[in-house]
């Protein structure tokens, strides 16, 4: 474990990302997989298909394959406000996917997202901002209505032939939309690729602005 840029915490060796996933009620395999899934969805892109097709169904993709490895093992899918997650049973832990820009995965470098976050993933950071980056208990235990969860982000920037990714805390994020900074970033084994099966993809759909007006 090392502490980088403004103190985040990083984990990049295979015994303390195994433990500290498993902590999690996570395994770096389930992660892998999920995004392998999405890269099969993404690599059915032609010429022919809209433009974030590919970017699409690999977001998708990547989240469906989350929900139905963890669903079994007490975890549950939340479509709150457009924004998909599949949530621990004890409520403590969410994650979401998104794509990350050229620092994602590796630990030398400062990860931002690839593309701006609407206002749902906004209110989530803030929410992380309050939570001590150690506060997540091993196991599970009974809902507790005053622990408000917090929010990973299951990041992947594809490099070639490979798509690096992490499970990361996004802690802070800019007025534009773009995480600024980690609490915690999980260095995954980057996934091998084949360019000549997958396409160079454009980026998923951002959950959209909500507004909320009163009634007259």
């Amino acid at each position: 474990m090392t502490r980088g840029f403004r103190g985040v915490v990083t984990r990049t060796t295979p015994s303390e990302v195994g433990a500290r996933l498993a902590e999690l009620g996570l395994a770096q395999q389930i992660l892998r997989d999920a995004l392998e899934a999405g890269l099969a969805a993404a690599a059915l892109t032609t010429a022919n298909h809209p433009p974030n097709f590919g970017g699409t169904s690999l977001w998708a993709e990547a989240v469906r394959g989350l929900r139905e490895s963890l669903i079994p093992t007490g975890w549950h899918r939340d479509n709150a406000y457009n924004l998909p997650t599949v949530v621990r049973g004890d409520g403590k832990i969410a994650i979401t996917v998104a794509a990350g820009d050229e620092g994602t995965g590796d630990a030398n470098l400062h990860p931002s997202t690839s593309y701006k976050r609407g206002p749902v993933m906004a209110g989530k950071v803030a929410v992380n901002q309050h939570l001590p980056f150690e506060h997540l208990p091993v196991g599970y235990g009974d809902p507790d209505p005053n622990q408000p969860e917090a929010t990973w982000i299951l990041l992947h920037y594809r490099e070639h032939d490979q798509l690096r990714c992490e499970l990361s805390l996004p802690v802070t994020i800019n007025k534009k939309g773009f995480v600024e900074t980690w609490g915690e970033r999980i260095i995954l084994t980057p996934i091998d690729i084949d360019p000549a099966r997958v396409r160079i993809l454009d980026d998923e759909p951002v959950e959209p602005t909500i507004e909320i007006k009163r009634r007259a």
